[in-house]
């Protein structure tokens, strides 16, 4: 419905102050609007630089060759397709990767400041994946990007703004650090236990046990101090596993008091038997999922 292809039963979309489903109007703006669909939409028989002169020809690219040839260029070296041998080959050689950077390509060819991807990393392998991130990190700046993934750490990595739906209805939207506060699970610290491999001593869990809580009561409020061995008003357990255990601190504790802990656990590591320990922040795939 944002590219015209569709016409809404109800409501408007206003693209740069401009009504889409008027028609006249919608011709006006249609050079400013780069679109890359789901699915790969080439011309076989064509080259990479032949669609982006032809995309970039109907954006308006029509009258100064040596202007049409400079963007060609400069949209061949930002998806990494410059080379003669890229640059020459024919869509039915490309690999799979090759035709989506192709496809988003033609969506940034004739400095679009509208730009729709739908699923623009769809089937791709971790390499080609990033690439594609790092395109399009190069190109929002003065441009409105929109963007549909299914990959929650692709959201993360790119998007100011996330809206999560659920059947077509957004269920929120914001900035992916407010969306992980308001709906996600804390902080997680992760601690290796000390290996006893070499004939050292083994981890004790009573000691530990012991340890951390005396850690906790420093910081604990006399209101909410807890004698649990295993949970308080902070943090709680999440797993215990035989090299590693899984501690879960909630948003507000750890805003205020997990430096302060983190500095006591590091005094009294080789105490507490723990080898080292690493710390992860609620992820746009818990709030997903919540």
């Amino acid at each position: 419905m944002m590219c015209g292809i569709y016409t809404p039963d109800s409501g408007t979309v206003h693209i740069l102050d401009t009504n889409m489903h008027s028609p006249s109007s919608f011709a006006s703006i249609r050079s400013t609007i780069g679109f890359c669909p789901q699915q790969n939409i080439l011309y076989d028989e064509l080259t990479v630089r032949q669609h982006l002169r032809l995309i970039a020809q109907i954006k308006g690219f029509n009258e100064n060759e040596q202007e049409l040839e400079s963007e060609i260029d400069r949209v061949c070296s930002l998806i990494g397709l410059t080379s003669d041998v890229d640059g020459n080959k024919c869509a039915r050689h490309l690999s799979g990767g090759m035709k989506r950077r192709l496809c988003v390509g033609m969506a940034l060819v004739g400095d679009s400041r509208i730009i729709l991807l739908d699923e623009p990393t769809s089937g791709l392998d971790p390499y080609n994946r990033r690439c594609l991130w790092d395109i399009i990190r190069k190109c929002k700046r003065g441009r409105t990007i929109i963007l549909t993934t299914h990959y929650m750490e692709e959201a993360d990595a790119l998007a100011d703004r996330l809206a999560l739906l659920h059947h077509g209805r957004v269920k929120c939207c914001g900035t992916p650090l407010f969306l992980k506060d308001t709906y996600g699970s804390g902080y997680r610290l992760t601690l290796a236990k000390e290996d006893n491999s070499d004939g050292g001593p083994s981890f004790d869990w009573p000691k530990f046990q012991r340890v951390w809580n005396e850690i906790l009561m420093k910081y604990e409020t006399p209101s909410s101090s807890s004698s649990s061995t295993s949970s308080s008003s902070l943090c709680f357990i999440e797993s215990h596993l035989m090299h590693e255990i899984c501690i879960r601190f909630a948003n507000d504790a750890a805003a205020t008091q997990l430096s302060l802990i983190l500095n006591d656990l590091d005094e009294r590591k080789s105490e507490m038997g723990i080898r080292s320990y690493g710390i992860s922040s609620s992820t746009v795939e818990e709030v997903f999922l919540r």
